[in-house]
């Protein structure tokens, strides 16, 4: 009882220095002088559904189309997805080049072949999937020439929702962005997402890119991340404004949010990061004692009201925090919603730790262990 009601306590505790953290991250600023050059990295696998409305978006940027490049790097897809791109670049007058991955495969391995052969000085990266505000690269290219010269950019990613399975998605996703931004602000790396990151292309050569970590199949973005970070400490900075959120579809199965949840949790056990893997293992053990804390009341062996006033004093405590997140990114943020996943949420991560571990996912026709 004691260690759970001290997980607790610093629980709560934590959470509210990322609420106060998340409030002090300065807001983005529109003052470019429209003279950055960027390749759009879109790596894709079987997007033939999702790729030609965030062209479509590229397409509608405000920000000069002689300034930036799109490269559709095609990890072997196994549907339409190119020839719908071919068929896009015949009507538009972007600068869209098509890359087709070899005998490599993965997202790392688009993403370097794409850095190869990109033709400008700024990387920004998004998933074929989703969608951009028109204002997107604009607002990059205002931080990129702000004056801590930053060399890599995290930004915010809003999953869209629109029943109750994918709201609890889009509460856990807003509460992960928001640990990223919060982690940042208080001068550590703790994640990111690769539907919305830019950063100099000088810089992933300097840090050999994904060298070392290559056969990892999940981590492009938070791997490389770390590796900016440990070498220049203060060089990489969130970027909280509307105007750059990148909207995600939500997964429609629990199979499908499985899969890409171990997918996800599987890069956790590489993490070299004290802060990440400190902030996991105090998590996952966290919510392993809520859940025999919330047995032994039900079977009347510790006091109910105990437990019972420390779980509302926690769920209260994140509401706030997850809430105030998700406003910013132009989602949706209800009591009820947000009290399932409180209830559901500790026998996933614990699920999700061990699969992580010792289970197979399986993402865009592949297994992976």
């Amino acid at each position: 009882m004691i260690f759970f009601l001290s997980l607790s306590l610093l629980r709560i505790l934590y959470v509210q220095l990322l609420a106060i953290m998340w409030w002090r991250i300065p807001g983005g600023k529109s003052h470019s002088t429209l003279s950055a050059t960027f390749s759009v990295l879109i790596p894709v696998r079987n997007e033939e559904e999702n790729i030609v409305a965030l062209l479509q978006d590229l397409e509608n940027q405000d920000y000069p189309q002689k300034l930036f490049e799109v490269m559709v790097i095609d990890d072997h897809s196994e549907d339409q997805t190119v020839t719908l791109v071919n068929e896009f670049i015949k009507s538009t007058a972007l600068n869209i080049r098509v890359i087709q991955l070899d005998e490599q495969n993965g997202k790392k391995a688009a993403i370097t072949q794409g850095i190869q052969l990109a033709n400008n000085e700024y990387i920004l990266a998004t998933d074929g999937d989703c969608r951009i505000p028109a204002t997107w690269i604009k607002t990059f290219a205002s931080r990129f020439d702000d004056h801590d010269d930053p060399n890599m950019v995290v930004a915010p990613v809003l999953m869209e929702s629109d029943n109750l399975f994918t709201n609890m998605q889009s509460l856990e996703f807003s509460a992960l962005i928001g640990y990223g931004g919060s982690s940042l602000q208080m001068g550590f790396a703790g994640t990111c997402n690769g539907a919305n990151i830019g950063y100099k292309r000088a810089i992933f050569q300097e840090v050999d890119g994904y060298v070392g970590n290559e056969k990892v199949p999940s981590g492009d973005d938070e791997f490389l991340m770390f590796k900016i970070f440990n070498k220049y400490p203060g060089t990489v900075r969130f970027l909280k404004s509307p105007d750059v959120v990148v909207r995600t579809p939500a997964k429609k199965t629990l199979l499908e949010l499985i899969n890409q949840r171990i997918r996800w949790s599987s890069k956790w056990k590489f993490h070299k990061s004290i802060y990440v893997s400190l902030t996991a293992i105090t998590f996952f053990i966290d919510y392993a004692m809520l859940i025999a804390a919330v047995v032994l009341a039900m079977l009347g062996l510790i006091e109910f009201t105990t437990v019972a006033s420390v779980l509302l004093l926690r769920w209260l405590t994140e509401y706030y925090y997850i809430s105030n997140v998700v406003r910013f990114l132009g989602g949706k943020s209800r009591w009820f919603n947000f009290l399932a996943m409180q209830i559901i949420y500790p026998v996933f991560v614990i699920f999700l730790g061990i699969a992580s571990i010792f289970g197979i996912y399986h993402w865009k026709g592949r297994a992976y262990s």
